[in-house]
């Protein structure tokens, strides 16, 4: 029993202990990172073998090379060899030739002298008997002086000769030696590849067409004769079944470009075959000839997969979209046949675009391209739903964005002039055609939202290569601005240009405001451009046109605030940068900033206006129309001008300067407003009313010249006392011309005078009191000027009543003045 009790608890162990086991394996079955690096580690393997036999390969190709290379080497060398042998051989015997000619000439010489001297001779022993001994003699030297001549003209003539020899076989002994450099083997190599090209490849080719025109011709005549339509159309697909299977096995015997010739003629005479037996044999129909085109083309792109093949690629697309322009020519397309047509097309570029994802083969891109485009220009407008055809145009957009675009992501490379020129052709060609389609359906009102989808579209893809590939900065510019383009040409085409401006500025705050917060360059770049574009069409458009258009009001305060806080967002992070001002893009925002605050002025007169005219104007006597438009217009600047200098934020040199010439024109204006007659009128109500905002405007204007002549002497370094007499003088004038134009009062020259003398001892009153030495001069300066007036012209003119009056006023005027300066003097003798 123990036994056996022993026994079940060693089996009940077992089971605990397989059924852990058990739980263990599905816990490691389910652990993804342990299958993954259980998956890994096969990868491993696998890639170390295929390295391994890369490596092989390598090798034996690098052998091969060198082996190559070697013959190359030995064969020129040996050409060379022989040329120069040759060469030399022709040198020898061009000079041995040069050099008897030399000697035959010399020789020439010497016996034609020697002629000569011998007729002399005999001449002489005739006629000269008695000096013949002498003669001879003479005659004899000369001989043998040519005889030495000749011979040393022999001599350097043979030295001349040898040395010339000796040189040139020297330079073919350096010639000889020379080793053969690799730009001369490339160049060798090169010129064997056009043999080779022409011998193999291009006869290859014509080879091919000519065996297609001899399958065309056959079909068509003899070969008619003898089948009927079903054995041609049989036949032809057997033909091309066994191009191609020959094409394949002198693939296997490393004939590869052979082999691409032959399946190429193949493709092309299953493709011709596919177009006789629809067209001339009619043994299949459009369906099945659709679907037979399609397998053809499938079959040809793995195969030009297979032998990494542009030619067959290109015959491929041909072949594929043969059938569409010879239907298309021969019998036309309408009704369904058209969005079959389209299906078929997708599947075509779908096939390229599975091609674009391996090879980057950019001619097969731009055939494609050349050949669909008529087609989708073709199919779209004879499609009876436009929505249809429009779903297709963005479709082919797409899709060959995606062949272009397909590659360069994948594997992370920079994008080619060519690819940038193809998709800008697709951009092009696309958005005419898709906005006529608009045009056409009467889909006017959507034109803005699919400048959107464009726009998303090249936003997404300049993101898209900026994170996968390694692009150049004017490739994702160059994305970026055309994503801002369709952008800006959004607003006009969905609410008008006449809304464009408004469209624009709130695309390009809202571009704004999410590039501050999410820290994105590109996208500030592009709102600050949208942003200059609206203003620049508004001011252009809009505020030329004015109170004329609908709604200007809405829109210039729309664009004033937009721009206003435009200005807010960047200016505390301007402000705490002291070195940003200096800077390019400082310079440009601090304009950006002075140009709001001239605008805003503008607007501010503007709207003040408007609501003058529109309000009051029609309320009030047309005596007064001017001089209410003139004070708004002198109320809006001064309270403008003075406003922008209290904000901290905006303020700086140019600001404060632009406080101050606005300052400047609202005094100009209340001189100007002062010289008009507004106490007139016999409405006491609106007299009073008009006379107290004149007083408060010019209240307003001293302070304003209170605060120039300050920032002036700061400016100039001048003495304190000139703003105390320049507040008197201008007081004095204003006070003048306020009584004189506004107020119909009797005897206006004696008040002026006692204006004037009142001013005056005020002044020398103020001067005693705060030691200020140019005002207590004005104001006795002032005394003298109106005393003599007062003698001169005003006594002239008055009554008894009013002689007395000056007398009295003038005279305790001048008393007091006196006392004054009595007690000036007593001070200045207790200081001696």
């Amino acid at each position: 029993m123990e036994l056996g009790n022993k026994v079940q608890g060693l089996l009940k162990s077992q089971k605990d202990i397989l059924k852990e086991y058990e739980e263990l394996f599905k816990e490691i079955n389910l652990n993804d990172p342990i299958n993954e690096n259980i998956e890994m580690k096969k990868e491993i393997e696998d890639i170390k073998k295929n390295l391994v036999e890369a490596e092989k390969r390598i090798t034996k190709l690098q052998q091969e090379n060198m082996s190559i290379k070697a013959s190359l080497k030995e064969q020129m060398l040996n050409e060379r060899a022989a040329i120069l042998n040759g060469s030399k051989k022709k040198m020898e015997l061009y000079f041995s030739k040069e050099e008897k000619n030399g000697i035959n000439k010399l020789q020439a010489l010497e016996n034609s002298v020697k002629d000569r001297i011998h007729k002399i001779n005999s001449v002489a022993s005739k006629e000269l008997k008695e000096q013949d001994e002498e003669i001879s003699k003479a005659i004899d030297n000369i001989k043998l002086e040519l005889d030495e001549k000749i011979s040393v003209q022999k001599e350097k003539l043979k030295q001349v000769n040898l040395k010339v020899i000796d040189e040139i076989k020297m330079e073919y002994d350096i010639l000889q030696e020379e080793e053969v450099s690799d730009e001369t083997l490339a160049k060798k190599q090169k010129h064997n590849d056009i043999e080779v090209k022409i011998g193999l490849n291009w006869i290859n080719k014509v080879g091919i067409i000519l065996l297609l025109l001899g399958v065309a011709t056959a079909m068509k005549h003899t070969y008619s004769l003898w089948f009927n339509d079903y054995m041609k159309g049989i036949s032809g697909f057997l033909l091309g079944g066994g191009l191609l299977a020959v094409g394949e096995w002198f693939n296997k015997k490393n004939k590869n470009l052979f082999a691409l010739g032959l399946c190429g003629g193949g493709i092309g005479v299953l493709y011709l075959t596919v177009f006789s037996s629809y067209f001339f044999l009619n043994i299949l129909n459009l369906p099945i000839s659709i679907m037979v085109s399609i397998l053809i083309t499938m079959g040809s792109i793995a195969l030009s997969q297979r032998y990494s093949s542009m030619t067959i690629a290109g015959i491929s697309l041909f072949g594929g979209y043969l059938p569409f322009f010879s239907f298309v020519l021969i019998e036309g397309i309408w009704g369904s046949q058209v969005y079959i047509a389209m299906g078929y097309l997708i599947i075509l570029n779908l096939l390229v675009l599975a091609i674009s994802f391996e090879r980057r083969w950019i001619y097969i891109n731009y055939l494609s391209f050349l050949l669909n485009m008529p087609c989708l220009i073709y199919l779209t407008f004879s499609a009876s739903n436009k929505i249809i055809g429009i779903s297709y145009g963005i479709l082919t957009f797409l899709m060959y964005l995606g062949i272009t675009l397909a590659y360069p992501i994948r594997k992370n490379i920079k994008l080619r002039r060519l690819d940038l020129a193809l998709l800008g052709l697709n951009t092009i060609i696309n958005c005419l055609l898709v906005y006529a389609l608009f045009e056409t359906a009467g889909f006017d009102d959507y034109k803005g939202f699919l400048a959107l989808v464009y726009a998303v579209s090249y936003f997404g893809l300049s993101r898209l290569i900026f994170k996968k590939t390694s692009q150049e900065e004017y490739v994702q510019a160059l994305f970026s601005i055309t994503a801002l383009t369709f952008c800006i040409l959004m607003i006009p085409f969905q609410f008008g240009v006449k809304w464009a401006a408004m469209g624009w500025l709130i695309e390009a705050i809202l571009m704004l405001t999410l590039a501050k917060r999410h820290n994105t360059e590109k996208l500030e770049l592009g709102g600050w451009a949208i942003l200059g574009i609206c203003t620049l069409g508004f001011f252009a458009y809009d505020f030329n046109l004015g109170w004329s258009i609908k709604y200007f009001a809405f829109r210039y305060s729309f664009l004033t605030l937009g721009l206003i806080y435009v200005l807010t967002l960047y200016i505390s992070e301007y402000n705490k940068s002291q070195l940003s001002k200096y800077t390019k893009k400082g310079k440009i925002f601090n304009g950006f900033k002075y140009f709001i605050v001239l605008n805003s002025w503008v607007y501010l007169l503007r709207m003040s206006i408007r609501l003058y005219d529109q309000y009051l104007a029609a309320k009030i006597p047309y005596s007064y129309i001017d001089f209410y438009q003139l004070i708004t217009i002198a109320g809006v600047t001064i309270i403008f001008a003075y406003g922008i200098i209290k904000i901290e934020a905006i303020k700086d040199k140019i600001v404060v300067g632009i406080s101050t010439t606005l300052l400047i024109l609202s005094n100009v204006l209340c001189i100007a407003i002062n010289l008009m007659r507004v106490g007139g009128h016999s409405n006491t109500t609106l007299r009073g009313i008009s006379i107290t905002i004149l007083i408060l405007y010019n209240i307003l204007v001293v302070i304003s010249v209170k605060n120039l002549t300050i920032q002036l002497i700061k400016r100039k370094s001048l003495s304190v006392e000139y703003y105390p007499l320049a507040i008197a003088i201008y007081l004095l004038g204003v006070t003048t011309l306020f009584l004189t134009r506004q107020f119909n009062l009797q005897n206006i020259n004696l008040i002026i005078s006692i204006i004037f003398i009142a001013m005056s001892f005020s002044c020398i009153t103020f001067g005693f009191k705060k030691s200020y030495l140019l005002i207590r001069r004005f104001g006795l300066g002032l005394s003298i000027f109106s005393t003599g007036k007062l003698f001169i012209f005003d006594l002239y003119y008055l009554s008894g009543a009013g002689r007395i009056i000056a007398y009295f006023c003038f005279g305790l005027v001048f008393i007091g003045i006196s006392f004054i300066y009595q007690r000036l003097r007593t001070s200045m003798e207790e200081a001696k």
